[in-house]
């Protein structure tokens, strides 16, 4: 039976973690999955949920995502392992699929589901999604964003996660873009959050990618994306709407964690 493990950092998030493992459990039929949820700093229900799903829980004081990360580390098995957010909800197929195009790589890899788009009530927050979504260097990698996974190759590239915002990002710069794919068949819901939330969110997105560097950036090659754009009339309409946002999220605050904590109110 082909094994995968699958590491959830968790910081308070009792509202959303239920969905995020109901998905994963239920994607595991013929695999040998072990789930392991690191609870990291938390003062909710995140790791008495987690429990009950029956998955390994750690627990620490502190919230960090990088020792979460990290705690992870003793417990792998030197198999593939797909890193999950605990707000994210993978789509049926994904984890097959993932290890598949993995299995078929015959290299160390990185593989990312591809982002399904969840639509927003807001107009702005459609106007920036679907101008995002498609600039190349969104569409065509792996743009972590909430689930990726690494082959056990791939996994020796590194040891420990380092101190930065975008683990995501760390981990794409160690791999050539040959060595990342992104997977047909495999697929995570994103919700991009509404108001102050976006532009929070996009400033944390910002300060992750300048921590690394513009190499490791999925936003990266902003010349290239601005032709891309340019070059497809029908997302002109939305260009007022994604520049709104980009613009404004320079005025938020630098939080070194920020998150959309309206899609967590109400939804434990």
């Amino acid at each position: 039976m082909t094994e995968v493990d699958v590491v959830i950092p968790a910081h308070n998030e009792q509202a959303l973690i239920g969905a995020c493992l109901a998905a994963v459990t239920g994607d595991a039929h013929g695999l040998d999955v072990r789930v392991i949820v690191v609870a990291n700093g938390c003062d909710d229900a995140t790791a008495d949920i987690a429990r009950t799903a029956g998955v390994f829980v750690i627990e620490l004081p502190e919230p960090s995502k990088p020792a979460a990360l990290n705690a992870a580390g003793p417990h792998l098995r030197g198999v593939p392992v797909v890193y999950l957010d605990a707000d994210t909800v993978i789509t049926p197929g994904t984890l097959r699929a993932l290890l598949t195009a993995m299995d078929a790589a015959g290299g160390p890899v990185l593989a990312g589901p591809r982002p399904i788009l969840v639509r927003s009530p807001s107009r702005i927050t459609r106007g920036f999604a679907a101008v995002w979504s498609r600039l190349p260097s969104v569409a065509g990698d792996v743009i972590g964003g909430g689930c990726y996974a690494v082959n056990a190759e791939g996994r020796r590239r590194w040891t420990d996660f380092p101190d930065v915002i975008a683990d995501d990002g760390y981990v794409r710069s160690l791999f050539a873009r040959p060595e990342r794919l992104v997977v047909d068949g495999a697929g995570f819901l994103l919700v991009l959050p509404s108001g102050p939330d976006l532009g929070r969110v996009l400033a944390r997105w910002r300060q992750g990618n300048a921590e690394l560097g513009p190499s490791a950036s999925p936003a990266g090659g902003h010349r290239g994306n601005a032709r891309a754009v340019l070059a497809r009339p029908g997302l002109w309409p939305y260009l007022p709407a994604f520049l709104w946002v980009q613009v404004t999220s320079r005025f938020h605050r630098r939080r070194r964690w920020a998150r959309a904590d309206s899609l967590r109110e109400n939804r434990v």
